[in-house]
């Protein structure tokens, strides 16, 4: 069964590797994650051709248990709970979470959370429209993500009608497990599903990023994303991403992604 599972997982990387960089703010989690799947795909060939001898039984039941998933509104508890999960990553760039509060107070249609089947959170991920002053300032440098307060958030009804949209945070939980990786492909998928959902993509969205290393950097060129503001020229010292989305464009990352409905459901509005 191993080697024909280990002939399936190099097969798929290249795939997988791109698909992956659909994060929009990968720099968190998304080294090495290509990989994660890739070996999945792999062991999940070799189980079938092996008939599960190479497999521990405990791994299979953790990844069929696992995937139940809802995608939602993010209440104030998990988006605390995401915010402490990668506090450590970030340093001085930490934002206050009280300010990101003020931000989801704003739009809370633009903090999403996907939960398991027992509620735990499992990912997390955050898109705002900011007022136009304020984002022709962000894309030029002259300020950076901490500057954003909660009066710079638009509403959802008023996000809908830019052109210009931010993404400003990507989570998953345990990113570095096998199931994190199965995790980390159902978030592409759920921002997918949110960006068609709330933007209808039937004119051309520019999505902007910063990642946050160069690996992610390099994910990001490899999909298409152009630097709007280049890091030397910016108060944040990043460089400042874009990418145009329109349905044509959303179609095609969707193909590369795959089809995630059996195993998540998504939820617009909070019951």
């Amino acid at each position: 069964g191993l080697p024909a599972g280990a002939t399936a997982g190099t097969l798929v990387y290249g795939l997988l590797a791109g698909s992956l960089a659909l994060v929009f703010q990968p720099g968190l989690y998304v080294l090495g994650s290509a990989v994660i799947p890739s070996v999945l795909i792999g062991l999940g060939f070799a189980w079938k051709k092996g008939k599960g001898t190479n497999i521990a039984p405990l791994f299979l039941d953790e990844l069929s248990d696992d995937q139940n998933y809802t995608c939602q509104p993010c209440t104030a508890a998990n988006l605390r709970a995401a915010t402490e999960m990668v506090r450590p990553l970030f340093g001085r760039e930490n934002i206050d979470v009280d300010m990101i509060e003020q931000w989801r107070l704003k739009n809370p249609q633009g903090f999403m959370e996907i939960v398991d089947s027992t509620g735990d959170l499992i990912a997390c991920f955050v898109v705002i429209g900011l007022v136009n002053s304020f984002m022709q300032q962000f894309t030029a440098g002259r300020v950076t993500e901490k500057d954003i307060s909660g009066e710079s958030v638009l509403d959802m009804r008023s996000t809908k009608k830019q052109s210009e949209i931010y993404i400003s945070g990507v989570v998953v939980k345990d990113p570095r497990s096998f199931v994190g990786a199965v995790r980390f492909r159902y978030l592409i998928w759920a921002m997918l599903m949110y960006f068609k959902h709330h933007f209808h993509l039937q004119s051309t969205k520019h999505f902007y990023a910063i990642p946050l290393n160069n690996d992610s950097e390099r994910l990001l060129k490899n999909l298409g994303f152009s630097i709007a503001s280049p890091g030397t020229h910016r108060k944040d010292k990043h460089n400042f991403y874009s990418l145009d989305v329109d349905l044509d464009a959303w179609r095609k990352l969707l193909y590369r992604v795959g089809d995630f409905r059996i195993g998540c459901k998504m939820r617009y509005q909070r019951k």
